[in-house]
């Protein structure tokens, strides 16, 4: 009662069988207001945007040279506002993905050069690629452009796409960047597709180093047997990439984006049961399904 009394509140005196109730304020000495704490509320997304704007900073700068680089424009020009912002359209609408988070996490990682072995955080393997290429420099681009488009187990990967699309090439930033490379493309399935693409592309480069050490210690040599192995198998895990998606049953939310899709789309196509139920099923090339 005398911290309310030294607060500035008149309290009304209450018998033995009431309880005291506050009356009305009245005005706080100015020798008293001066001691009050100043609270002010901060909401949790401005606090949390407030701690980490350095990263933030760090990581849109990280982009826009990704997005330079996919459109090979490295070092030759800036990346304009609508193509960061579309980016981070593409990156939102991933999350939404009916698959798991381990699928996608490749394209937040090679966004921001973060693949370790391919020159993310300046990690490298020293020499030689097992194909034989040798970097002239010591940028991490040069590795993420090799791992992840010129090496020859990521143009096997790229040639499933070529033929999925009925031999239409893709360019790299339809690949990096998941853009549609032609209009007979839903985004929503390139999106899959794309991930599908870089995640192969990330397993054959892994396999590749793995056997290639491995020979070494053995004292093996078979560099060109070796990457027509791995090719191989890259290209078969693109697509049980996509045959892992389309088994799993489509969630209600994500309906209405694949319900345009079609029965004879590339890559992935739709089928309606009796009951009309939408369900997917994996649209393979004829000439490697036979």
């Amino acid at each position: 009662m005398q911290v309310i009394r030294g607060l500035g509140w008149a309290v009304q005196q209450a018998d033995s069988q009431q309880q005291p109730q506050l009356s009305q304020r009245i005005q706080v000495p100015a020798q008293q207001t001066a001691i009050l704490p100043t609270i002010t509320v901060v909401p949790v997304r401005a606090g949390t945007a407030y701690l980490t704007r350095s990263a933030t900073v760090e990581r849109t700068a990280r982009h826009q040279t990704y997005v330079l680089q996919a459109k090979g424009m490295l070092g030759r020009g800036r990346v304009s506002r609508q193509a960061g912002q579309h980016l981070a359209k593409t990156l939102a609408q991933v999350w939404r993905l009916p698959m798991e988070g381990k699928r996608k996490e490749i394209l937040w990682r090679l966004g921001v050069d973060g693949v370790a072995g391919a020159g993310g955080h300046g990690i490298q393997f020293s020499g030689r690629c097992p194909c034989g290429f040798q970097p002239s420099g010591t940028t991490s681009h040069q590795h993420r452009a090799h791992a992840f488009w010129d090496c020859p187990v990521a143009q096997a990967v790229r040639s499933q796409l070529s033929d999925g699309l009925g031999g239409l090439t893709p360019q790299r930033e339809h690949v990096w960047l998941l853009q549609p490379p032609s209009a007979a493309c839903q985004r929503v399935v390139w999106q899959v597709v794309a991930l599908a693409a870089l995640n192969a592309m990330e397993y054959g480069r892994s396999r590749l180093w793995s056997q290639h050490i491995q020979s070494l210690n053995s004292g093996d040599q078979y560099a060109s047997v070796l990457l027509g192995i791995v090719s191989r198998a890259a290209s078969n895990f693109f697509w049980s990439e996509i045959q892992d998606f389309v088994s799993h049953q489509l969630p209600c939310s994500a309906l209405s984006l694949w319900q345009h899709v079609g029965s004879n789309h590339p890559f992935i196509q739709t089928r309606v049961s009796v009951h009309g139920c939408l369900s997917l099923a994996m649209n393979c090339p004829v000439s490697r399904s036979s």
